[in-house]
């Protein structure tokens, strides 16, 4: 079974242009072929994560077709409104409540275990924290399979 990785990135801001207003600036460069959507938080099918402002998530070409090298690769961006960065257990929280809420309406199965997730800090500084780990959860998008991803 290959590797199906995941980048994760949180970005802290005070001031957040929301979708409706003028198309928030691009978070990260990537080029062309990787898709781009842009989602504003609170997000209504993922009502438990509690935060202000935008995601951009980039989609690497073929990361929807679970036969490619690239199935299920992605930057996803969090440009949230913070006094102070979230802790890992915020994160991890987060993170799995959006995986949460993401799959269940996509569901190909009535039972299937709860998105679950492990980090660990590598480097945590005044402003910047630098972590990785696995989230686990039902694939209810692509495979209606539980997958691990790393983070």
């Amino acid at each position: 079974m290959r590797n199906r990785i995941v980048f994760l990135l949180l970005l802290i801001s005070n001031s957040v242009r929301l979708l409706g207003q003028e198309a928030p600036p691009t978070l990260v460069n990537i080029d062309d072929s990787w898709g781009r959507e842009i989602i504003a938080f609170p997000i209504d099918w993922a009502p438990k994560v509690a935060l202000s402002g935008y995601e951009e998530l980039r989609f690497a070409p073929g990361w929807d077709q679970e036969a490619h090298p690239n199935f299920w690769s992605m930057v996803i961006i969090w440009n949230v409104a913070q006094q102070k960065l979230l802790t890992v257990s915020a994160i991890a929280t987060n993170m799995k409540d959006y995986f949460d809420g993401l799959m269940k309406p996509n569901h190909w199965a009535t039972d299937f275990p709860e998105p679950s997730i492990q980090l660990e800090t590598i480097s945590e500084e005044k402003t910047e924290m630098t972590f990785m780990g696995t989230l686990r959860f039902f694939d209810g998008l692509h495979t209606g399979k539980v997958i691990t991803v790393q983070l």
